[in-house]
């Protein structure tokens, strides 16, 4: 999560907790929660830089439509319908991949 969200001040948390709630209320998502820019990234440097195949993309979204897809999947998990060889957007799996990167990085 970003440190300012984290380290905010407590009064902060009253207005996305106000923002998610309406936006369930009315079902809507403003489309900027689905905006996103496909930034390129080189995966050997020494390798052929202009090769598709020496890339991977990665793409940066608001912290803000984050922060409600988490909240959305920790209040909704039980509704969601997965298949056991789908590894994205599962709660359990994206905290245990995050536990065991910090695990590594040390």
């Amino acid at each position: 999560m970003a440190e300012h969200l984290v380290n905010a001040y407590p009064s902060l948390v009253f207005h996305p907790c106000v923002l998610f709630r309406q936006m369930s209320i009315y079902s809507y998502v403003p489309d900027v929660f689905g905006y996103g820019l496909s930034i390129p990234l080189i995966k050997d440097k020494s390798g052929d830089i202009h090769s598709i195949s020496n890339c991977r993309g990665t793409t940066p979204r608001p912290v803000i439509s984050k922060l409600f897809e988490c909240a959305l999947l920790t209040d909704c998990e039980h509704i969601f319908i997965t298949d056991d060889l789908q590894f994205a957007f599962k709660l359990l799996l994206v905290v245990h991949k995050q536990s065991f990167l910090k695990a590594d990085a040390s």
